[in-house]
């Protein structure tokens, strides 16, 4: 993911498919860096990244398929994904004050 070179990560080719991993399990970006000598930086980035979509996925999304609005799994899926959008650059300037 060309992205996350241009944001300053070390190893995007390795955290590149934890965005979307998030969605289908919570713990499962953190178990695809692991042992693979990712940089703290990136491992970093991909905890934080993890947990705001943690966030996202038991508090908002529950929240918007209890609530009466029609929500359906296609519309949750898309409201994920662009929240993760708009979240990467934003991790990514933490991430790269903090180091």
């Amino acid at each position: 993911m060309p992205v996350l070179s241009l944001l300053g990560l070390p190893n995007a080719d390795v955290i590149a498919s934890c965005p979307l991993l998030g969605f289908i399990e919570v713990s499962l970006p953190a178990i695809s860096i692991a042992g693979q000598g990712v940089a703290l930086k990136s491992a970093f980035f991909v905890v934080l990244l993890s947990m705001i979509q943690i966030v996202f996925m038991t508090e908002a999304g529950n929240a918007m398929l209890g609530s009466s609005m029609k929500v359906s799994f296609k519309d949750l899926f898309l409201i994920f994904v662009v929240r993760t959008i708009i979240a990467i650059p934003l991790v990514a300037i933490v991430v790269n004050f903090m180091f």
